[in-house]
């Protein structure tokens, strides 16, 4: 019995040396370059995203995946290729993934900051509409008082 797992051991442990291969994968021909990857990262994942919301008439938006292709001049073979090859480079998967995390949360703040201001904007005229609408009321107020306060005009017959 003792002798049977010792075998099962080192058979397990040879097979698992010997599995691990440590060559480097091969460069596909037309391999994206980094940055460019990142960019087409993002703009995959935003598509992806942006699957999920339906329009107004209930349907779902447009495969942006075939535009994202066309913007980059690529084709979905490369970019699988191209995928697979950073994928098995673990450092620079990371690398790129950062970038563009980096650039998606650039993205958010700019939006913030957008949309923060569109606020700050709708505040200031919707001041404007209630200061105005207390000095219209002001106005009224003075005017019924006045025409309260005066005496009716009665002609004189002569």
């Amino acid at each position: 019995m003792i002798l049977r797992t010792r075998y099962f051991l080192s058979f397990s442990l040879i097979f698992v040396l010997f599995s691990c291969n440590k060559t480097k994968t091969p460069k596909p021909k037309d391999l994206i370059p980094k940055d460019t990857m990142v960019n087409l990262l993002m703009d995959m994942h935003l598509a992806n995203r942006s699957r999920n919301i339906k329009t107004v008439n209930g349907d779902r938006k447009p495969n942006y995946f075939s535009l994202i292709y066309k913007k980059y001049k690529i084709d979905s073979t490369r970019f699988k290729e191209s995928h697979e090859y950073y994928m098995k480079e673990l450092p620079e998967y990371i690398a790129i993934y950062k970038k563009m995390e980096d650039s998606i949360f650039g993205l958010l703040k700019k939006e913030k900051k957008k949309l923060k201001i569109k606020d700050s904007i709708a505040d200031i005229k919707n001041k404007k509409k209630l200061n105005e609408i207390k000095l219209k009321k002001k106005l009224n107020l003075k005017n019924r008082q006045s025409l309260k306060k005066k005496k009716p005009f009665i002609r004189k017959k002569s």
